[in-house]
């Protein structure tokens, strides 16, 4: 009788449990499903310039998935189309000028700098052609035709050096030109001078060109930054603050060693590894000092903020932009947030 019993005991206790888990494990399952849907996954655009593929060597090197930040990387293949994806809405991070920044801003666009990517510490670059001996100056170019993008970084950095030496563009005559045209119009003598930056400035030097002058001497004055929508940076924070983890962490692994990531980084574009660490040894990719000093306002010159001002004074009296009521948006105090160690 009492082996029946217990045998009757555990036939209930059986069902019970079984009967639990029948009713349970849907409304667990959807549970753990919604959870997982919560989950944001970052889709950050990455293309050619060579600080981009800091992007692909945190990836490779594991940073991402050691941070627990999920992250799809898109390639693209210029401007037009990083443009074209985050206003439709299908990017979550994207690299650009801080003068694109400030242009998208001042539209009215809810754009917010949250990291530093780079600063140009020689790969921007005034050329003058081969056949111009005369030229050893910025004042020398006054009157000489000059090739260069409008409305670009490479027209700002021009506009810096001529404002110091007391001219202007409207001295020059300017020829509207992408970048990568820039040397071989050097070549053939159809420009006396032109502004661009790499890999161009590099073919334009072995195309006979020299340099006039580079952001070798003038650091902080072209920034490449990081970029997000203000509201995804405030909804998801912390998966933001995780991926900057994994980028500076990528960042200090590419400083330390070059050549082994050079190795990683040129397999997107199948980029040939010493052209590509030609082209970053013009740029200073940053590190987490570098964006506590960039994103602190009170660093003088070397204060993103006070890039910015110029930047958008620059543009104000080019008629590129309307001045903006206040740039105090445009950055995110993520940074000041951020608990990092090198490793």
């Amino acid at each position: 009788m009492l082996k029946r019993n217990l045998v009757l005991i555990v036939f209930l206790l059986v069902l019970a449990v079984t009967g639990a888990a029948a009713f349970f494990y849907p409304q667990l399952s959807s549970f753990i499903a919604e959870k997982e849907s919560d989950v944001k996954t970052l889709r950050v655009l990455y293309g050619e310039w060579p600080p981009d593929l800091i992007a692909y060597l945190a990836q490779e090197k594991g940073y991402f998935e050691e941070e627990g930040v999920s992250v799809e990387l898109v390639k693209i293949g210029g401007f037009e189309e990083l443009f074209e994806l985050v206003d439709n809405n299908e990017a979550d991070v994207w690299p650009v000028t801080l003068l694109d920044a400030i242009i998208a801003y001042s539209e009215g666009k809810d754009w917010q700098i949250f990291l530093v990517e780079d600063y140009s510490a020689g790969a921007d670059a005034v050329l003058v052609a081969e056949s111009q001996t005369d030229i050893e100056s910025i004042e020398d170019l006054k009157g000489k035709t000059v090739g260069l993008e409008e409305g670009t970084v490479g027209e700002f950095f021009l506009q810096i050096l001529l404002s110091r030496s007391g001219s202007s563009l409207e001295d020059l005559e300017i020829v509207d030109m992408s970048f990568d045209e820039i040397p071989a119009a050097l070549a053939d003598g159809s420009i006396d001078a032109g502004v661009t930056y790499e890999p161009a400035v590099t073919e334009s030097v072995n195309q006979g060109a020299r340099v006039l002058v580079d952001t070798e001497k003038e650091r902080g004055v072209i920034a490449d930054v990081y970029a997000a929508h203000q509201s995804e940076l405030e909804n998801y924070s912390e998966e933001y603050k995780k991926f900057m983890r994994a980028i500076l962490k990528a960042a200090d692994f590419y400083n330390e060693n070059p050549e082994e990531a050079a190795e990683i980084m040129k397999e997107p574009f199948e980029s040939d590894t010493d052209e590509l660490l030609e082209g970053l040894s013009n740029l200073q990719i940053t590190t987490h000092r570098d964006n506590q000093t960039a994103f602190d306002r009170n660093s003088g010159f070397a204060s993103l903020y006070t890039g910015a001002k110029q930047a958008e004074q620059y543009l104000e009296e080019e008629g590129i932009i309307t001045p903006a009521a206040s740039l105090n948006e445009l950055f995110s105090n993520l940074i000041d947030e951020l608990n990092y160690e090198s490793e």
